[in-house]
């Protein structure tokens, strides 16, 4: 069974010209992106990286309008040790009457990262692993809410080290020729995906998506590629080994197809926005084995979409948790920053709800 999340955005463009980019979010479709991936391949490069651990959680802190970015900048604030004893760090050029507010010390072995302050205010992704740090956390004057950071996987039917991303033909192709000659796709060697026809992408003119840009949340790109716009900025949040122009376990790669697969080329299968011209960005978030990252990297990574340009955040992936700090997020990069959010909702062909595309701003 085959499952399809589909979203559309219609925008103006100064010279007056109406863009409506569609974002497909389909997984597993008997056709995709010839990027050919075997086990094997993927098995040649393994994350030696210890597993973090599972005991990781989001701190939000009360917001104080005296603390501009969270680091003591702008107010008193008390950074806590290892053994939760307090070192005050007053700020010099002026006094606060306000009350300071609590933070980890950046070099505390706890300490993970601080979540974009554009989306979310004065939060910190840390480890707590006794429960005395929980209780200090969540009945702390300063602190909003405690949650435990959640895993977030690649949405696929089938492991993604048993999978081959090649092209192949099905019953959900279709050559018909009243749609390759309207939209010049070429002499019908090229696959137009069941999720393509359903979503009806080629009724509609592709022609100004050239100042669109597409942020792609996933397993990398692989850009060499000869199916896909060799025209992509991104980067990595996996390691400096790990680029973000590999894509190990393909699943990126796939995604990429479904949205910007170049058509007329005769090679592989036709995207939604086909013309080549639609402006790509990719943030890896998964390694190369396509396992699963954090719900706060996932954060992070719309933060880098959003500071990239993007008009359009594409998030094939999800897991079942609603995290609050998720919500404050997106929510901000939909009603602030004017981002179109979109997720796939899974493949297992139940009720179950997946985040982030259950959240209301996604």
């Amino acid at each position: 069974m085959k499952f399809i999340s589909i979203s559309s955005r219609t925008t103006t463009t100064p010279s007056g010209l109406v863009v409506v980019v569609f974002i497909i979010t389909i997984f597993f479709i008997s056709v995709s992106v010839s990027a050919s991936v075997s086990a094997s391949a993927l098995a040649t490069e393994q994350d030696t990286t210890p597993p973090p651990s599972d005991k990781r959680y989001i701190v939000k802190f009360k917001t104080n309008n005296n603390d501009n970015n969270g680091n003591g900048s702008g107010s008193n604030i008390n950074f806590l040790h290892r053994d939760n004893t307090v070192q005050k760090q007053t700020q010099t050029q002026s006094i606060t009457r306000t009350k300071p507010h609590y933070r980890l010390h950046k070099d505390d072995p706890r300490y993970i990262m601080t979540l974009p302050q554009r989306l979310i205010d004065t939060a910190e992704v840390m480890i707590i692993d006794t429960e005395e740090d929980l209780l200090f956390w969540k009945n702390h004057e300063d602190v909003e809410y405690v949650e435990a950071d959640s895993k977030v996987y690649p949405h696929q039917s089938l492991p993604l080290s048993q999978t081959s991303y090649s092209s192949s033909s099905s019953s959900h192709s279709s050559s018909s020729s009243s749609s390759l000659s309207l939209f010049n796709i070429g002499n019908g060697n090229e696959d137009i995906p069941w999720g393509i026809q359903k979503a009806k992408a080629l009724n509609v003119n592709d022609k100004n998506v050239y100042n669109r840009k597409v942020c792609i949340i996933d397993t990398g790109y692989d850009v060499n590629h000869p199916d896909l716009p060799s025209s992509v900025t991104g980067m990595s949040q996996v390691s400096s080994q790990q680029s973000w122009k590999t894509d190990g376990a393909g699943h990126g790669t796939h995604v990429a197809g479904t949205i910007a697969a170049i058509g007329g080329n005769n090679i592989g299968v036709v995207g939604v926005n086909r013309n080549g011209q639609i402006k790509i960005h990719i943030v890896k978030v998964f390694d190369n084995n396509g396992m699963w990252t954090w719900a706060s990297d996932i954060i992070k990574a719309v933060e880098s979409c959003v500071d990239a340009g993007s008009n359009v955040i594409n998030m094939s992936l999800g897991g079942g948790t609603k995290l609050n700090a998720e919500t404050e997020a997106y929510k901000k990069a939909f009603e602030v920053d004017g981002v179109l959010l979109v997720a796939s909702a899974g493949n297992d062909g139940t009720s179950k709800k997946s985040y982030p595309a259950s959240y209301p701003a996604v």
